[in-house]
């Protein structure tokens, strides 16, 4: 029998991806406002990150750190997704649940199995899964799946 992977129930969700995220970029924004109070002003710009910028550097600059702000949230929501769909694989799986997905997961999970080793793949193994026994999903699985 292999052994059963741990699951571990304090994982970060979707939503706090989302409020870290938001929070984030609020400060960045008024971070920036701050800055360019300042140069309105007249006065140099006391940050040794800004320290010489004119305007248009400062701009730059902002946009870059919203810019890397945001592909660090799609991928903190990619991974968060894929955490809840192989938590939701295992717990299937563990819990021997009746419905037809949960059947289907069980047998890729027999035969995933080497040398008590888990090696089910995301696309191949579940997502193929779910596309293939729930015609609804089979929009949001390919979706998902090109995500970048």
């Amino acid at each position: 029998m292999t052994p059963r992977v741990s699951i571990n129930s304090n994982q970060i969700g979707v939503d706090d991806v989302w409020e870290y995220y938001e929070t984030m970029r609020a400060a960045i924004v008024q971070f920036a406002g701050m800055a360019r109070q300042t140069l309105a002003k007249g006065a140099d710009l006391q940050d040794p990150r800004l320290f010489g910028m004119d305007l248009a550097e400062l701009e730059a600059y902002f946009e870059s750190l919203l810019d890397e702000a945001d592909k660090q949230a799609c991928l903190f929501l990619i991974t968060s997704a894929e955490a809840t769909i192989r938590v939701d694989f295992l717990e299937r799986v563990y819990e021997r649940r009746k419905d037809r997905v949960s059947r289907a997961l069980r047998d890729v999970y027999k035969s995933r199995c080497e040398h008590n080793k888990i090696r089910v793949r995301l696309d191949e193994d579940i997502l193929d899964t779910w596309a293939s026994e729930v015609a609804k999903a089979r929009t949001a699985v390919e979706t998902f799946k090109g995500a970048p």
